[in-house]
């Protein structure tokens, strides 16, 4: 009986499957959601994979799309394309009057239905474009099988279902509409590898929810800071300004937030340093070091940087281009060993650095039911999101901080 050595099997092997190629695409609107993507596919690749990172085509600031392409300094991806539509690293994001009229006069119900039909026309268009440009990039990369790794509600999502409709799906997470969206099957389905996995799935269960086998967890401990480190030493993420004076003083870190599409009055922002201070027995001790988010207006800085003047507190506004697209998560990374305490209204970054910077010393506070006193003006779209993520929020990610 003819002998076939181990080696000669495996090289058999080798060569029968050398043609399979796994083409494998993350797309990501988010440098958090960029970020850990890069984490799985370092983690994940296989001889034979592709991997091509992909930008989403809603507009984005120019330092943000950087920092989410710089990610190759954590994994080194096949490809890069960028979709997404350039805007200027100064670009003033607070909605103007006609966008903020709009988002309510479109919500009548005789107009609700006229607008829908033509967003509708209109998108409709747009994503035959996106069509049309993504074959093209991808014409010459040849596959057998294709991984679609997204966001649950990223707008190419639909593009690329119809490009790839036998592909497997996995989904990924850049804040706390994920797992809603997820939990209230709105999507198509898939799996979600996310940050909250145990959390998450034991929710779900408790539901009896029918994806409740589909959610996985990735993030090996200290995983999350190592991948940070290696952006760090590279010179892709820094702290700049004169952040390194106060990194002589304790630190209270204060997370501004996309709140003005809920059309917050002006004295919300001093009301809320005033219900930051409510906590801190001594303020006078602390730097505050504050971080605003990537669509964050000039006049909610403005205000908050005045009021900190006339408290006479030291603080820090982390508003250069950087710095202010910079992820909060990745931001505190440098500031963590010198933090006290963590402030935020429903942020879903207050959450995640609770997970991934564990340490009992750090109170993290978030403030979800007292920002109901500010949503009166808003407009249903985004109330709708509002009560929507209260079940994420007080059963899968809050466990490790407490409530303003």
């Amino acid at each position: 009986m003819c002998q076939v050595s181990l080696e000669a099997i495996e090289l058999f092997l080798k060569k029968l499957y050398s043609h399979v190629i796994m083409l494998r695409i993350f797309l990501t609107s988010s440098h958090l959601s960029a970020i850990l993507q890069s984490i799985y596919a370092e983690s994940t690749k296989q001889e034979g994979y592709v991997d091509v990172l992909i930008t989403d085509y809603p507009p984005q600031k120019k330092k943000l799309t950087e920092l989410i392409m710089s990610t190759s300094g954590i994994y080194k991806w096949d490809k890069q394309f960028n979709y997404a539509e350039e805007l200027k690293d100064g670009a003033n994001l607070k909605p103007s009057f006609k966008k903020r009229f709009l988002r309510k006069f479109k919500q009548f119900p005789l107009i609700k239905n006229v607008y829908g039909l033509l967003l509708s026309r209109y998108m409709k268009n747009k994503l035959l474009n996106f069509e049309r440009i993504l074959r093209e990039d991808f014409k010459n990369i040849k596959h057998q099988n294709v991984q679609l790794n997204v966001l649950t509600k990223t707008g190419l999502n639909e593009v690329l279902f119809k490009i790839y409709p036998d592909a497997e799906i996995n989904y990924f997470e850049h804040g706390m509409g994920d797992y809603m969206y997820f939990f209230q099957n709105q999507i198509k389905k898939g799996n979600f590898y996310c940050v909250f996995n145990e959390e998450f799935s034991l929710f779900l269960k408790e539901r009896n929810h029918s994806m409740s086998n589909k959610i996985y967890g990735y993030l090996q401990s200290g995983k999350f800071e190592d991948s940070i480190k290696k952006l760090e030493q590279s010179g892709v993420v820094k702290m700049t300004g004169d952040i390194n004076y106060a990194m002589d003083c304790p630190i209270i870190f204060i997370l501004m937030e996309s709140v003005e599409i809920y059309q917050v009055p002006a004295h919300f922002w001093t009301d809320y340093i005033d219900i930051c201070l409510s906590k801190i027995p001594d303020p006078e001790k602390f730097i505050f070091i504050i971080k605003p988010h990537p669509s964050q207006s000039f006049d909610a800085i403005l205000i908050t940087k005045n009021y900190f003047e006339q408290k006479g507190l030291k603080y820090n506004i982390q508003e250069q281009a950087g710095e202010i697209n910079m992820s909060a998560e990745v931001m505190f990374y440098f500031l963590q060993e010198k933090t006290e305490y963590v402030f935020c209204i429903f942020s879903s970054s207050i959450y995640y650095l609770s997970k991934l910077y564990p340490n009992h010393k750090i109170k993290y506070y978030y403030g979800y039911d007292l920002f109901s006193k500010y949503i009166h003006n808003s407009p249903k779209q985004f109330v709708d999101i509002y009560k929507g993520v209260e079940p994420i929020i007080k059963n899968v990610l809050s466990k490790d901080c407490l409530e303003l």
